[in-house]
């Protein structure tokens, strides 16, 4: 977290840098009186009230407690899923000092790319304010550009809901693979047993053979808390290695714990049916109970199959939701320049975060207006606003940008 901060804070200095490099540089090149032109008012308020749309695509990603989701949606897939929005930009003015609140709201989904395999698909639900109160101060005006630096508080406020399906395709794959090899590794078990004393058996008499039936039982049901639960740890260990490390839940050991019934069931089984071969090898009449053995040895594997899978399932975390506010300082600039007699060229760039909530957080905006009359005017552009922060288990590094369109009151 540290390093993060500290790499967020850097680029916030070298952005802060830019900006100022920039208003320095339209202040200079300015060569005419600074008061001529149309500069504000010495004394006396002035109004101007911008509602406006931010058609906004979403680019990045958002998690709680280690479930993620990569988003990377376009305004019209979006449009499908928005809610509720609302904008609006008011600003106050007098003489060279102005105040400016903008407020942004959106209630909308997206899809997002699954964090990992195990993982169909993840919706994202974002419930969004931005709020920023800034006061700004015109350092030039002129003929040819006003020039506004400012800084204030930009607050945000994020209500996450994430849920995501587990794919099913993966975990009865992954189910099937764990189980299975565990029943292959108790068959050999009992193959092995079974060949080095099927001399013995079929030369004992009766009783001995039923001392040889009970030690192969009993060896091969050992099994099961032995060698076999070690094969099952390391087919885990083999899938949780195929989870982000972000969104690691499974534990080997617990999982394996977990399934315990069902393992010993397979292992009971696959020794009867050892048995009923052994048995059979010395009167084939007991043909028909080998059968009725290897059945109940796959459905002791089928138990073990939807165990296993069940345990997966409750510990893939499938839906999270997390509400947090912060509220970072920013510092920027702005600038107009006329293009002629009605239309005219805006942009707007700041800096915020610091590391003090966000990483950092930045915004860049240009627009091209046209001025209907003295109070009226319209303008329409691109906007970019970037978010970085996380805070314990809660991540959110999101840009948003898209076409940006107002209209402006002024009175």
């Amino acid at each position: 977290m540290t390093d993060l901060r500290s790499r967020g804070f850097s680029r916030a200095l070298a952005i802060s840098t830019a900006i100022c490099a920039t208003a320095s540089s339209a202040f200079a090149d300015a060569s005419v009186d600074p008061v001529i032109g149309n500069p504000a008012p010495l004394s006396g308020w002035e109004f101007r009230l911008e509602p406006y749309g931010w058609l906004t695509a979403i680019d990045g990603s958002a998690g709680i407690d280690g479930l993620e989701a990569r988003i990377d949606s376009a305004f019209s897939d979006i449009l499908q899923k928005l809610d509720m929005y609302a904008s609006l930009q008011f600003e106050a003015r007098n003489g060279r000092w102005g105040i400016l609140a903008d407020g942004f709201y959106a209630d909308l989904s997206a899809s997002g790319a699954p964090p990992g395999p195990l993982y169909r698909s993840i919706e994202a639900g974002f419930k969004q304010f931005i709020g920023e109160l800034t006061l700004s101060y015109s350092v030039h005006e002129s003929d040819l550009a006003l020039v506004d630096v400012y800084a204030g508080v930009r607050y945000n406020g994020i209500s996450l809901d994430l849920g995501a399906d587990p794919n099913e395709t993966i975990l009865n794959g992954s189910s099937d693979r764990t189980s299975g090899r565990i029943a292959e590794a108790i068959r050999k078990r009992g193959e092995q047993l079974v060949s080095a004393r099927l001399a013995e058996f079929k030369a004992a008499a009766t009783a001995r053979r039923e001392e040889i039936e009970s030690e192969i039982r009993e060896a091969i049901e050992d099994e099961a808390d032995g060698s076999i639960r070690r094969d099952l740890v390391k087919e885990l260990i083999k899938l949780r290695d195929t989870i982000p490390d972000r969104i690691v839940r499974l534990d080997p050991d617990q999982t394996a714990g977990a399934v315990e019934k069902q393992r010993v069931a397979l292992a009971r089984s696959a020794a009867r049916l050892k048995i009923e071969e052994l048995r059979a090898s010395v009167d084939s009449s007991l043909k028909d109970r080998v059968a009725n053995a290897r059945e109940r040895v796959k459905e002791a594997k089928e138990k073990l199959r939807n165990a296993i899978k069940r345990e997966l399932e409750e510990r893939l975390p499938a839906d999270a939701s997390a509400d947090k506010s912060w509220v970072d300082p920013i510092l920027g600039v702005r600038a107009r320049w006329p293009l002629g007699e009605q239309f005219f060229l805006a942009t707007q760039g700041d800096v915020g975060g610091f590391g003090v909530s966000s990483d950092i957080t930045w915004r860049l905006q240009a627009t091209v207006g046209c001025r209907f009359s003295e109070t009226v005017s319209a303008e329409i552009g691109y906007r970019h606003l970037h978010t970085g922060y996380s805070d314990g288990a809660f991540t959110y590094d999101i840009a948003e940008s898209g076409a940006f369109i107002g209209v402006d009151f002024r009175f």
